[in-house]
């Protein structure tokens, strides 16, 4: 709903607030070089504010203060940062071939809690974790003080990931990853189905793995964040390229990759899954969860991606994209970022402010919203901050002439921002620089983003009001906008803090307070956000109390009333007289005026006596205008109204609880007037309306809607409407569940109304719903203006089939690529639905391209094969690791991961 403050920010104070485009400072930044490959995978914060970072490196890491040499390969190492960026203490471990850490959390004693891969065996300390042949993973813990604690391992035959870690509320430890062929977890030993699959295990601090389970399909599989909540629950995010049935459920495939979230329960296993994805590659890379069970959760896409409802198209090759879900799995919305080049989000963290920060790199010119990011070729760092799906608030850039990367990032209750990742050569954060090696080296930093929350609107009194009560009700409206929530407002009288409000929404609030008969003091609301930054330049107001009646006539003082008015609709402004109140026979005007916007459906004015709070109530369907009272019992008013509605109004309305009763009879119109009095019968809410009675009907009157199974058992759903009047047409909604807030249109085009005054017969049938499933369908009717309204659901559930059907044979596009994994060598088969000059890319595991085929021009319809022989651009043998091949010809792109396995 729209609130007045459009017209208080015109006519009664200027607002004057911080751009939400702020730039915050960076306070330090830091580094850690080797000559080799080095990175900063993941970052946590304690609450004293010291960060600690896990990562990998080779040949000799070496921080302020502190040096470690590598086994062999690349080693893992954790660093802890002070609150002040000094580098406190570096530990690593590792063995003799590559070994790696992802990411890192604290758990309830404030241990440090580290996971990822190893080969053929690792020092964690004096823990040696033994190999099993292919790739284990390992769970360790280090102290505050640097000293490792405990490691354990889960054993693979083949190649295993573990990219995700939490802390449960018993206080255990949850992985999620990926595996391919066996592994172990304790006693437990699962087999993938396909490539890879998901896995996700709970080791207890007591020791040993005490819970674990595997989901996957027949393709390539992976989880790549966990986010732990009540109930020992998880969510997980990551990406999927099959369809994947998780007992309750099943993940349906959509493009080639898609995303997807999943809420799971140790006691009940899969709650609910949510698949994002549409004609491309998709995958969900991180999310976090907000203080109200809300999940985010970030990634990159290509082509175009389906989050429920919303659907987003990338601008050039792979673009950002945040989405939300509440805990019951209904979707809160999607944004995409980006430019012509290549965006990758990597990490995401809910902020203290109530923002969703994150961070990745990028080439290009991103756009986030209406910030843009310098031009490179090259990758750069970009941070960016959203308020949920609402829209970006602001993006900052980092980094060098070279390719620099964030990949973790995590804030903390003060609102500080923490970042890390790989930089090469040098790197520039803010105004502080960073001289590395010729190679990818390590990069920490902490920022403030402590932004003010947005200013209060104040509503009542007016400013300068006099001759007030001395008990009386201070109101202001509050807007958050593109800003950090506010916890509470602050509200000071004569520039002390007098009392508090909690903040519970953006709404009209109201603070009573009691001042002295003949006062004059100035008051103040401030908004302060839950890192405790109050918002800049509040209006100040001043006020007056009404001198002290004579003795005996204090009961001629008027009670206190609060006015709330706002309109749903209309953008444009023009005046609107207010109801004048008359309480027993002592009036109360109201102490501002009210601007609404230019359609007046659905205006409401609601007044408030002392303490009662106010509950407004459904307008009918066709109105002027409406209001509501909120009264005790017994109270007569007198009120007239200036709805400004050139049409002569000639019924007033009052609603009883089940109808509404004709009190035109009580009432005097006038051409976009009417008064009349009313005497309340019982303590509530009372809701008037004020109709033209021209006897208008609403644009549709919906005789019948049904679903049915066709001839050949398909679900058809047939409507019948008795009249249409200004209806611009019909959509049709599926869901699975009774929900329509994130059912899938399942026409394409809109169906087309006929405008007729006589019978109509419409009916649509749903190719795509599936045998032996339950549906509920919704008809939505548009109207020409933009209103929409929905009639349902209604059900069925289709016959099973008597034979399976036969599954769709991919002719085009990527057709297999084997051996995957490979060793020295892979075919890629593909076949192109139309010629083009065709060219073939692979990235490593850090989205850098390392090989590029020129394959010239492919003609349309003719099988192709590629070999790949597992060298990069300089002829030099890649090493063994996860890849991703990508396939571009005009406007086709495809994307598959391939896995190199020496």
């Amino acid at each position: 709903m729209f609130s007045i403050r459009s017209f208080l920010i015109i006519f009664i104070f200027c607002l004057l607030c911080v751009s939400a485009n702020a730039q915050a400072n960076w306070l330090w930044a830091g580094k850690g070089s080797s000559g080799g490959q080095d990175a900063a995978n993941a970052v946590v914060v304690d609450p004293a504010g010291n960060s600690y970072y896990t990562g990998y490196f080779t040949a000799q890491l070496q921080f302020t203060g502190f040096s470690m040499n590598s086994a062999g390969g690349t080693d893992v190492f954790v660093v802890k940062v002070d609150p002040f960026g000094v580098v406190m203490w570096a530990a690593r471990a590792g063995g003799s071939y590559n070994d790696i850490a992802r990411d890192i959390c604290i758990d309830q004693n404030g241990d440090v809690w580290i996971t990822g891969e190893y080969l053929n065996g690792a020092y964690f300390g004096s823990t040696y974790l033994s190999g099993s042949g292919g790739m284990d993973l390992f769970v360790a813990k280090i102290s505050p003080n640097g000293s490792w604690l405990t490691a354990y391992r889960a054993t693979c035959n083949n190649y295993a990931y573990s990219y995700g870690i939490a802390v449960n509320t018993a206080n255990d430890i949850v992985i999620v990853g990926a595996f391919m062929g066996q592994i172990t977890f304790g006693s437990s030993s699962y087999t993938a189905s396909g490539g890879t699959d998901i896995f996700i295990a709970i080791f207890a601090q007591s020791g040993g793995w005490s819970a674990s389970w595997k989901y996957g399909s027949s393709g390539m599989d992976y989880a790549y964040d966990v986010v732990t909540a009540a109930n020992y629950e998880q969510y997980i995010c990551g990406a999927f390229s099959g369809n994947i049935n998780y007992g309750s459920g099943t993940l349906y495939l959509s493009g080639s990759r898609d995303a997807f979230v999943m809420r799971h329960s140790p006691g009940s296993g899969v709650i609910w899954a949510r698949g994002a994805g549409a004609t491309g590659t998709t995958e969900a890379t991180a999310l976090c969860k907000d203080s109200n069970t809300n999940i985010f959760f970030t990634g990159h896409f290509n082509s175009t991606a389906g989050f429920g409802s919303t659907f987003l198209s990338t601008v050039g090759n792979d673009d950002v994209f945040l989405s939300g879900l509440n805990s019951s799995g209904n979707w809160l919305g999607a944004l995409r970022a980006g430019g012509t080049g290549y965006d990758f989000a990597t990490d995401i963290a809910f902020g203290a402010d109530s923002f969703c920060h994150l961070c990745g790199y990028y080439t290009g010119t991103p756009a986030f919203g209406a910030t843009s990011l310098p031009n490179s070729s090259n990758y750069q760092i970009f941070y960016a901050r959203s308020f949920a799906t609402s829209g970006w608030a602001d993006a900052r850039a980092a980094g060098g002439s070279n390719s620099d990367y964030a990949y973790a990032l995590t804030t903390d209750a003060l609102g500080y921002v923490y970042m890390g990742g790989s930089f090469y050569g040098s790197a520039t954060f803010g105004s502080i620089s960073l001289t590395g090696t010729s190679s990818d080296d390590v990069w920490f930093g902490k920022f403030d983003s402590l932004v003010p929350p947005a200013n209060p609107t104040t509503l009542y009194p007016g400013y300068q009001a006099s001759n007030l009560p001395p008990n009386l009700t201070l109101v202001w409206d509050f807007d958050t906008g593109n800003y950090p929530p506010p916890s509470q407002f602050l509200i000071y009288i004569n520039g002390s803090l007098h009392s508090t409000a909690q903040y519970i929404g953006d709404q009209i609030y109201a603070k009573h307070i009691s001042l002295n008969y003949g006062q004059t003091c100035t008051w103040q609301i401030i908004a302060q956000s839950r890192a405790g930054v109050n918002c800049q330049n509040p209006p100040l107001r001043s006020l007056g109390i009404m001198a002290q009646p004579a003795s005996g006539q204090a009961g001629l003082v008027p009670s206190q009333v609060v006015y709330d008015e706002y309109t749903q609709n209309g953008t444009s402004s023009y005046y609107i007289g207010m109801p004048s109140i008359n309480l027993l026979s002592s009036t109360v005007y109201p102490a501002f005026v009210f601007i609404p916007g230019s359609s007046l459906t659905n205006y409401t004015t609601t007044v408030e006596l002392m303490d009662k709070s106010f509950n407004t109530m459904p307008n009918p369907a066709a109105c002027l205008c409406a209001f509501t009272i909120k009264l005790p019992q017994n109270i007569q008013m007198q009120i007239s109204l200036n709805h400004q509605v050139a049409t002569t109004s000639s019924e007033l309305l009052h609603w009883n609880g089940s109808s509404w009763d004709d009190l035109s009879s009580t009432a005097t119109f006038g051409a976009g007037t009417v008064s009349f009095t009313y005497t309340s019968t019982s303590r509530g809410t009372e809701e008037f309306a004020i109709n033209d009675g021209n006897g208008s009907t609403l644009p549709v009157q919906l005789s019948s809607f049904a679903a049915i199974a066709s001839a050949n058992n398909l679900a058809q759903l047939n409507w019948i409407t008795a009249s249409e009047t200004a209806l611009l047409g019909f959509n049709l909604y599926r869901n699975q569940s009774e929900q329509l807030d994130n059912a899938l249109r399942v026409n394409g085009t809109i169906i087309e109304a006929t405008n007729s005054s006589t019978t109509q017969h419409y009916s649509y049938i749903d190719s795509d719903a599936l045998p032996n499933t339950s549906y509920y369908y919704w008809l939505e009717c548009l109207e020409i203006d933009g209103e929409q309204s929905y009639y349902g659901p209604v059900s069925i559930c289709l016959a099973p089939n008597l034979e399976p059907p036969t599954p769709p044979i991919n002719r085009y596009g990527i057709q297999s690529i084997y051996p995957n994994p490979f060793n020295p060598s892979t075919r890629l088969d593909f076949c192109l639905k139309t010629g083009g000059s065709t060219r073939v890319l692979i990235y490593n595991s850090r989205a850098q391209i390392v090989r590029e085929l020129d394959l010239g021009y492919i003609p349309a319809d003719t099988q192709e094969r590629l070999v790949i022989d597992g060298l990069d651009s300089r002829g030099n043998p890649l090493a063994s690791g996860i890849y991703i091949i990508k396939l571009i010809s005009g406007d086709y792109i495809a994307s598959r991961r391939i896995i190199l396995a020496k």
